[in-house]
């Protein structure tokens, strides 16, 4: 009989892609270890150049952890050591110090039966609790237990919101430019992400009237980043106001992903919109990752305003969802007991976030020097995060650069730097812009400007 085992070099072509990934239009074929696609301009452009040996410097990573000396305060790394070294390393739901542990019962070790004294720290309601005190402390609201799902990152949060609100053919609704995955994960539950337009030349602030003209019967929610991911936008609060105002109008909830909210420049923190809502539920993503720069901690969580109960059927798929796919299950143990240490010392991790805005306001304004004396690209100065996103004035306005990715090919061919094409962030007004972020230190930012500007003023001849 003859053997239908697959060799190694052999591909299974013409496998249909699931449609629920959404990517059937890209994909060449399934090879019997990965996905392969099309590659991009730009992607086989990169590909060249490092096939070369060349270096190529890349400002396309939001991870402030790979940028010195952007990393984590020494106390919050201290916290996670500790909890390992303490022997926090079990089961949250049974967790108990290991050393220098003695049992209150001799008979009996934590954990051989239910409600032992000494079994199952609260450590998961611990950290629940120091959440709920920065939300209170931060944007003055006021969350109980039963609001908040901690999740392994915002990105799982999302995942988790999509999971309880979309059916197939659903859309949600929100400003762009906007975060890239959100897309991507729509298309995934076979739903839709609908964007409405910003005003580029007023500090990319949200186009409510076109907000409102985009909702139909199939809309399911209103979603905004703010901090605004490419752009760095921090949106007025009359603007947030007015969203609430339509979201309130049609009877959606409203998710904010909020995972800059400290990290601005020219105020405080950002507007939370719960802070804004009365009656209108808002579902608000938040976490560790940028406000205390531990990208790799995966601790996230959802926090669920809404006083007037209008949204019970979401939370209860929360509950059953975050139990499977998020909670303290996914996160590990002596992080969540870092965590809560940190979120605890609260005027430390403050301060330290405080700096970290500092050094990034430093070099928001050193970079915004340098484009405006470039020619051929113009940038809206950013209020909060750590990106901008310039726009080439030629792109799509000659054969040369028909698209952001020739741009940024020809740009990592000759000058061996680059950046994250603006179509990824929206396809209305993404298109002719870049995305880079402004994490490192000034000398590395001179270098990228001056090479930058170099390539303009050539291609501007």
């Amino acid at each position: 009989m003859e053997s239908t085992m697959l060799k190694k070099s052999e591909t299974y072509d013409n496998v249909k892609v699931p449609d629920r990934w959404g990517v059937e239009e890209e994909t060449t074929k399934v090879s019997s270890t990965r996905l392969i696609t099309r590659e991009t301009v730009l992607q086989q452009a990169t590909q060249e150049v490092l096939k070369q040996g060349k270096k190529v410097i890349a400002l396309v990573g939001g991870d402030p952890t790979r940028f010195p000396p952007l990393f984590p305060a020494d106390s919050v790394i201290k916290y996670l050591a500790e909890a390992a070294i303490d022997g926090w390393n079990m089961y949250i739901s049974g967790a108990r110090p290991q050393r220098g542990y003695k049992p209150s019962d001799d008979l009996y070790e934590a954990g051989m039966y239910w409600g032992h004294p000494d079994t199952g720290t609260p450590w998961r309601d611990a950290l629940i609790q120091e959440i709920i005190r920065r939300e209170k402390v931060i944007h003055k609201v006021y969350y109980t237990a039963k609001d908040i799902f901690l999740q392994p990152g915002t990105t799982q949060a999302m995942n988790q919101l999509y999971l309880a609100l979309l059916d197939p053919g659903d859309v949600l609704l929100g400003p762009e430019p906007t975060y890239q995955q959100y897309f991507f994960y729509a298309k995934y539950f076979k739903a839709d992400f609908e964007t409405s337009l910003s005003f580029e030349e007023d500090r990319w602030q949200p186009d409510v009237e076109d907000l409102r003209k985009r909702i139909t019967k199939k809309t399911k929610a209103i979603l905004i980043v703010n901090p605004n991911n490419p752009t760095g936008a921090v949106y007025d609060e009359k603007n947030l106001e007015k969203i609430v105002n339509i979201a309130g109008e049609y009877k959606l909830p409203i998710i904010s992903d909020e995972i800059y909210d400290c990290l601005t420049f020219d105020v405080p923190h950002s507007t939370s919109i719960a802070s804004i809502s009365k009656d209108v539920p808002v579902l608000t993503m938040n976490g560790m990752s940028k406000f205390f720069a531990v990208t790799g901690w995966r601790v996230g969580y959802l926090a669920i305003h809404d006083p007037e109960d209008k949204i019970p059927h979401i939370r209860k798929t929360l509950e059953i969802t975050t139990h499977i796919a998020g909670d303290a299950h996914a996160i590990a143990t002596p992080v969540i007991v870092a965590a809560t240490r940190a979120y605890k010392d609260w005027d430390k991790s403050l301060e330290h976030c405080k700096w970290m805005a500092k050094e990034l306001k430093k070099r928001r304004d050193y970079i915004m020097e340098r484009i405006d004396d470039i020619p051929g690209i113009k940038c809206t100065k950013p209020e909060g995060a750590f990106y901008a996103f310039p726009r080439v004035e030629s792109i799509g306005k000659n054969k040369k650069w028909p698209s952001e990715e020739h741009f940024l090919a020809d740009l990592i061919k000759e000058e061996q730097i680059t950046f994250v094409a603006g179509s990824n962030w929206g396809p209305k007004q993404g298109f002719a812009h870049f995305r880079l972020v402004f994490l490192p230190k000034i000398e590395v930012l001179k270098e990228v400007f001056d090479r930058l500007e170099r390539f303009m003023k050539k291609h501007s001849k």
